[in-house]
């Protein structure tokens, strides 16, 4: 099940990533998006995570009575397989292609005990090929532990983050190292902070991460931590709003991270760090409030960072210096599901909505001139994808999937 919080901004992000390659610096023409296909997939199945692959394809994911079905669906709708692949999820937490014919998908696992009625539950990760055969699987952590996100490096290593139980239940973030055989490099849980919730894998020669904890209650604090190829602690900067819950994180090319998240206490807020850890700027993107969230970060190469979110009946975006100060900031009536920056370009788009009328604007903003075009799209949906092949406008909770045409220009 998902909340209507979630149908509105789960696919948001990708859609903006196509738009923005439609942006011209020519004036801008509308144009007719007739529908490509719309499609049921099986009976009974819902499909809660959709990836886009390549050539206009899309990867549906979906997890039933422990049951995993993955269906790739080809760019004219039709069905290049759909199968029950062979290694169990009790939850599936996310899916991403590794290249375009394998893709990972992580979440919880179990595990059945000898003389122990009750399954183990563990974080559990899966390549599955192109044709739905899997090909690796590897675990992580102790009983009561969840991946949340994960990473195939180039040598077939992975990198696994999400969570292990404490002693006292609650939970501890957790991310580690596995070889591709699936032997454990190292494993870092944190001591004070919640899950894991993102990570960077950066490097050449010897990779190193940058991990993202996030706080969950009065008792835990967000962090961000970096860690060697061994596993060894760099450093570890706690994040001192209370009740900080992270959201997403980039480390730039010269190595500075920004961080987005909220809380009730300090509202939806964007942090820069430099590389040896310290904080640069702490800035309040949302004001405080029950329904504070920040979502959506994005960063160009001219420094310029692109952030986002919602405050109960307004939504709230910014496009920033790399030293904090606003170029633009905007207030909108209702919710933005998803936004986007050309990191090339320093272009960015913005995706509203509207909740009573279930529609909302598309605007595109220069990177520092300010709004250059809006367009309102009739469709009546609610959660919107839109990669390079196509607009996917998967319906909530049901396993029905609609295509449009790509949009060329934005008027």
């Amino acid at each position: 099940y998902l909340t209507m919080k979630y149908r509105k901004r789960i696919y948001g992000g990708l859609l903006i990533c196509a738009l923005l390659v439609g942006f011209s610096t020519k004036k801008a023409h509308a144009q007719y998006m007739p529908v490509g296909y719309d499609r049921t997939y099986g009976e009974n199945v819902n499909y809660p995570h959709m990836y886009p692959a390549s050539g206009g394809a899309v990867v549906l994911v979906g997890t039933d009575n422990e049951k995993t079905t993955v269906t790739w669906v080809k760019r004219a709708g039709e069905i290049l397989f759909s199968k029950t692949i062979s290694t169990s999820f009790v939850s599936v937490s996310s899916v991403s292609a590794i290249d375009n014919n394998r893709m990972l998908i992580i979440g919880q696992g179990s595990v059945s005990i000898k003389g122990k009625k009750a399954p183990n539950l563990i974080g559990r990760a899966a390549i599955v090929d192109k044709k739905g055969d899997v090909l690796s699987q590897v675990e992580l952590g102790g009983n009561g532990s969840n991946l949340i996100c994960g990473k195939v490096l180039r040598n077939g290593s992975f990198i696994l983050a999400g969570y292990e139980l404490r002693a006292n239940g609650t939970r501890a973030g957790m991310i580690g190292k596995l070889d591709a055989s699936g032997k454990q490099v190292y494993k870092y849980v944190s001591a004070d902070s919640g899950p894991c919730v993102a990570f960077n894998a950066l490097g050449s020669a010897t990779e190193y991460v940058h991990a993202a904890f996030t706080g969950e209650d009065e008792e835990s604090l967000a962090s961000v931590v970096r860690l060697d190829s061994k596993g060894q602690l760099a450093f570890a900067t706690n994040i001192p709003n209370e009740g900080f819950n992270v959201q997403k994180m980039i480390t730039s090319i010269d190595d500075h991270i920004f961080l987005i998240g909220s809380s009730e206490f300090s509202g939806g807020r964007v942090l820069k760090l430099r590389p040896e850890g310290d904080i640069v700027f702490n800035k309040e993107i949302v004001p405080a409030s029950e329904f504070a969230s920040l979502d959506h970060l994005y960063l160009a190469k001219n420094g310029n960072v692109l952030v986002g979110g919602n405050g109960g009946d307004k939504s709230y975006y910014s496009l920033l210096r790399n030293d904090g100060t606003d170029l633009q900031k905007y207030i909108l009536r209702g919710s933005i599901p998803g936004r986007g920056m050309n990191g090339s370009t320093g272009k960015s788009a913005i995706v509203g909505f509207i909740q009573e009328t279930i529609r909302g604007p598309i605007k595109g903003l220069a990177k520092i001139e300010g709004q250059i075009n809006q367009k309102s799209p009739d469709e009546n949906f609610i959660k919107r994808q839109l990669p390079s092949g196509g607009i996917f406008f998967p319906r909530p909770l049901i396993e029905g999937l609609c295509m449009l045409a790509p949009i060329k220009h934005l008027e």
